[in-house]
């Protein structure tokens, strides 16, 4: 699906690809991204269809520009032709695109820096967890932050650690983890963007 108006297009790369990254690569990914959709939520998305969950795949997170309230949706951008202007937006859940209103009517701007991508987890309540989750242990009390990339996991098999790519947890003073099932041990207490408080110096 692409989108052409005014000198504006949709342009998008993988976005568990993007957001595993450091900000600088991010920035400079965007300059050299696919003018194309690919492996998107918003692929399958027409004017006679509604923007739904998809099973949490490609579901993100992210701040609105205009108020700082979080929105859930669909992550993609708009880029000018000359490549320096770009557009960050959620489309979200839930949205109506038979009723015909323009997508600049449905999409809301967001802050790009603040985009998590869901894990596809829940936490002991139920509450749906995201990358940037500052979570805590319900067994132990050990505060860990939801980071998604690639991390050591110890392999008994092979009796070493490996690299593996997903949704790990990271705590000061402790390897990475894998996540595993948040709905036994782990309930969030807050977020990297609006807890930054919560954090260990090392995290």
């Amino acid at each position: 699906m692409q989108q052409k108006q005014a000198g504006i297009q949709c342009r998008e790369i993988r976005a568990d690809v993007f957001w595993g990254i450091r900000q600088t690569e991010r920035e400079n990914l965007w300059k050299n991204a696919p003018n194309r959709h690919h492996g998107s939520s918003l692929r399958s998305v027409g004017r006679k269809e509604r923007v739904t969950d998809l099973n949490g795949r490609h579901l993100c997170r992210a701040k609105r520009l205009d108020n700082g309230e979080w929105v859930e949706g669909y992550y993609f951008c708009m880029v000018h032709d000359d490549g320096r202007h770009i557009h960050h937006f959620i489309m979200p859940i839930g949205v109506d695109l038979s009723l015909g209103t323009p997508i600049e009517k449905i999409q809301i701007e967001i802050d790009p820096i603040t985009v998590c991508l869901y894990t596809g987890k829940e936490y002991m309540d139920c509450d749906k967890a995201f990358e940037g989750d500052i979570i805590e242990s319900q067994s132990c009390g050990v505060v860990m932050v939801i980071k998604y990339g690639t991390y050591e996991a110890y392999c008994p098999a092979d009796r070493c650690f490996m690299d593996n790519v997903g949704f790990y947890a990271e705590a000061a003073g402790y390897p990475q983890m894998p996540i595993g099932d948040l709905k036994d041990y782990a309930l969030k207490i807050g977020n990297i963007f609006d807890n930054p408080e919560l954090l260990d110096e090392d995290l």
